[in-house]
Order: C-alpha cells, then structure tokens, then sequence
C-alpha cells in the first residue's frame, strides 16, 4: 500500500511539472494577464502539496539512522571510484 501510493504521488508530481513550466511561461509571456497569474497560482500550488505529501511519505518510510549509514557507505564508495579512476588517468 505504502508502495504505491509513494508511486501514485510521484506521477502526480511529474505531470504537474511540466503544467507548472508551461503557466509560468504564460506568465512571463503576459505579464498584465490576470487569468495566467491566477492560473499558474493554482497549478503552483497544487505541484507544492504533491511535493509536500511526497516528502511526508518519503520520511515516514525512511529510518533516518539507516538511511545515514547507507548514504555514509555509498559516499565512501563513490569517493573511493572516483580517486580510483583519476589514479588510472594519471598513470
């Protein structure tokens, strides 16, 4: 359950996406126009509570000790790729 409505959510917010771009433009292309502000006010703000709410579920799914541990190890790994691979230009 848990699963899926992180997933249903994300849809949600990768659709809105692109509306919001596309009601900013409208604003930035009229200015003066009362109806494109109030429409990329309402698009905006939807987009905001998607995000909201994804990050709520995100953070109640997450062990935030677990979570540390793991992004501490995948640093450690990443770093030690990284110096790896400027070794193997340099020599």
């Amino acid at each position: 359950m848990y699963t899926r409505l992180c997933v249903c959510v994300c849809v949600q917010v990768k659709a809105l996406a692109p509306q919001v771009r596309f009601a900013s433009k409208m604003v930035f292309d009229n200015p003066d126009s009362e109806a494109a502000r109030e429409h990329y006010q309402l698009i905006k703000e939807d987009y905001q509570r998607q995000v909201e709410k994804l990050t709520k579920l995100v953070d109640s799914g997450v062990d935030p000790v677990m979570f540390l541990a793991a992004s501490g190890t995948t640093h450690t790994r990443t770093h030690t790729l990284r110096m790896q691979c400027t070794h193997l230009k340099h020599s």
